[in-house]
């Protein structure tokens, strides 16, 4: 058993693990190995060659610090039960850390995996809420943003103190939504799920926005709230205010 970056050829298996884990679709998984995805920003357990285990990653900015957003940690299911989601993210911890990283964040999906990172030394961090608005009569004054311009609005409105996650993470985020943004606030917006995935700035022009976009109604995300992310610090016990967008 040994852990290492896939090859190629390891593309069919990687996306049986995942779809096993999470159920995506295969147009979601297209879409990721072609835009989100990187041999080397990949981590797996291989047995007799074929990996059994799977966590990715992308680089996020925190501090002037390199950061890590793991993501997608899954186990084959004939593995399960055998320690190597634990021994992949002690092998990653490593790896990142050799790497110039200096922390590495997380998103549970349950409580369960939360109180288990936990116990791998990770802590709660992060903030975010969600509300569902409804559309208003008249509609805003947005412009729908390339990947650029939306990565400048976003660094310009986010949270103090928050993580920022640009480049191929952008550009992955923008097969799955929309961007858009006027003086005070930017979205990314999903017509088809009816959801606003981070809104920024003034929130007084959510209705409008709907109303621009033809949606009735959508849930809304926004800064402040609940601690939905676990951080693990590799430098200092400091922990990020805000982990705004997730691999959903």
């Amino acid at each position: 058993m040994i852990i290492d970056n896939p090859s190629p050829r390891h593309i069919p298996a990687l996306r049986r693990i995942w779809q096993q884990a999470f159920g995506d679709s295969d147009e979601f998984l297209d879409s990721f190995f072609e835009t989100g995805f990187s041999f080397d920003r990949c981590r797996c357990v291989f047995r007799e060659s074929e990996p059994v285990a799977a966590v990715y990653l992308f680089d996020c900015q925190w501090q002037e610090k390199k950061i890590a957003y793991l993501y997608a940690l899954a186990v084959e299911q004939t593995h399960q039960k055998q320690g190597l989601s634990r021994l992949l993210l002690a092998d990653t911890h490593a790896w990142l850390q050799q790497n110039g990283y200096a922390g590495a964040i997380m998103e549970p999906a349950t409580e369960s995996l939360r109180a288990y990172y936990e116990r791998l030394g990770y802590r709660s961090c992060g903030g975010r809420t969600q509300k569902d608005y409804s559309a208003a009569a008249v509609p805003a004054a947005a412009s729908q943003l390339g990947d650029l311009g939306y990565e400048q609005a976003r660094d310009r409105l986010m949270p103090p103190d928050a993580i920022r996650q640009e480049g191929a993470f952008t550009q992955m985020l923008h097969t799955q939504a929309e961007f858009y943004g006027g003086e005070t606030f930017v979205a990314a917006v999903s017509r088809k799920e009816a959801c606003i995935y981070e809104f920024l700035g003034d929130e007084r022009y959510i209705p409008g926005l709907l109303k621009q976009l033809n949606i009735k109604k959508a849930a809304v995300r926004l800064p402040g709230g609940e601690k939905t992310a676990v951080y693990l610090s590799f430098s200092g016990e400091e922990l990020p205010a805000y982990f705004g967008l997730p691999m959903d």
